[in-house]
């Protein structure tokens, strides 16, 4: 699959490289170690996002430039779809872009839809950036420091700092080469950890008021509504390690953690510390994403939202 992906790459001039809404460190650092890359060897290289770049990683080499607009006059040999398994998750400015002749994807999402004219796809990989990385060695492209940092940064976000189940040997072997090329981690961790403003650290803390346990202390559950972010003058992109809280709890085997969007509607980010496939729970409701970590959107009032997740979470949970 990946021969595929580098031969449209090789044999194409024009892209544009777009990922998920909402995005997070992987959709960010993958994107723009991409776009580096291809334009090293002489591509042209566009890359759009739907949401605005998260605070926490505009460090990153190249964010700055990343669009939020396309227009009908834009065009593209090729669309490269990364970290995303389902157009839905790309928003509504993408999907209505007729712009490119092809559509590829690179993702690791166990869920993927398979939805691209090429699809290079595996769920194994710690991180999309790992799969990118083996892309760019696979082109001979030189892993310069600027795509280094971009690589480290999304095998940091998508492994929880190396916590998660997926913390496998590519990604340590990866980390470690992209520190030997220049990458300095605490550089890294002080962007994703320890720039926190005041609000956010507030928002978390009205969030933690709503910490309860379920099934015999074996689901954590916390949420946050849209009266905190104003309380707090936070944004849904301010939630982000919130379900943590939830998932470090001893004993909890499921963490759940809703924000809403919207009266009657919410998203759920499920989160497992490897025993429990999330994506079963996820999926009945649409959702999608990794066997420890997975999400879905949900309309309804909160209560009932709330013991609708309980109970297909416990039917996982009794499944084993």
């Amino acid at each position: 699959m990946m021969d595929r992906i580098v031969k449209e790459l090789q044999n194409n001039n024009s892209f544009l490289i777009v990922s998920h809404i909402n995005p997070d460190g992987d959709a960010i650092g993958s994107s723009l170690a991409l776009a580096a890359g291809l334009t090293a060897i002489g591509k042209k290289v566009t890359v759009f996002n739907n949401d605005s770049v998260p605070d926490i990683v505009r460090f990153l080499p190249g964010s700055s430039e990343i669009i939020h607009e396309l227009s009908d006059s834009d065009k593209f040999d090729a669309a490269i779809v990364v970290d995303c398994g389902t157009p839905k998750q790309l928003g509504e400015k993408f999907n209505a872009f007729k712009g490119y002749k092809k559509l590829l994807n690179i993702d690791h999402h166990a869920t993927n839809l398979n939805f691209a004219d090429v699809v290079f796809l595996d769920p194994v990989a710690c991180a999309t950036g790992a799969m990118i990385y083996r892309i760019l060695k696979t082109m001979q492209v030189e892993i310069t420091r600027e795509i280094a940092l971009s690589i480290y940064t999304t095998i940091v976000v998508d492994t929880g700092s190396f916590h998660y189940g997926n913390s496998n040997p590519e990604a340590f072997r990866i980390a470690g080469e992209m520190v030997d090329i220049g990458v300095e981690p605490w550089i890294v961790a002080e962007n994703l950890y320890e720039s926190q403003p005041e609000g956010r650290i507030r928002l978390h803390s009205l969030a933690l008021n709503t910490l309860s346990t379920h099934y015999n202390g074996k689901i954590g559950f916390i949420m946050v509504s849209n009266d905190m972010y104003k309380a707090t003058g936070t944004t849904a992109e301010d939630t982000d390690g919130i379900v943590n809280y939830a998932r470090s709890l001893k004993g909890v085997e499921v963490a759940m953690f809703i924000r809403e969007i919207s009266p009657d509607k919410y998203k759920a980010s499920l989160r497992s510390k490897g025993r429990v496939d999330v994506t079963k729970i996820a999926g009945r409701y649409d959702g999608g994403g990794h066997v420890n970590a997975a999400g879905c959107v949900l309309k309804g009032s909160l209560p009932e939202i709330k013991k609708n997740l309980l109970e297909a979470t416990e039917e996982v949970l009794k499944q084993g």
